[in-house]
């Protein structure tokens, strides 16, 4: 039996294994947040925002916090 959590599968074996994630896997929750975060913000723009993009940015260091703590971002 699968239980909803509400986090990303990712999210949890990262954490549960103590594994780093991939870049793929980064990516995809730092999408997830960024568009959780503001709802007027569609997932799909997300690849529309540059690399560069201080809000982008925030996102995959939020990603990163989530998935392998804070000690890991500085």
């Amino acid at each position: 039996m699968r239980i909803e959590t509400g986090v990303m599968p990712e999210i949890i074996d990262c954490v549960a294994t103590g594994r780093n994630p991939t870049v793929d896997e980064l990516s995809d929750v730092a999408k997830q947040i960024w568009s959780e975060t503001a709802p007027d913000r569609s997932a799909l723009s997300w690849s529309h925002t540059p690399p560069t993009s201080g809000e982008r940015a925030v996102a995959m260091r939020l990603a990163l916090a989530a998935m392998c703590g804070s000690e890991s971002v500085t």
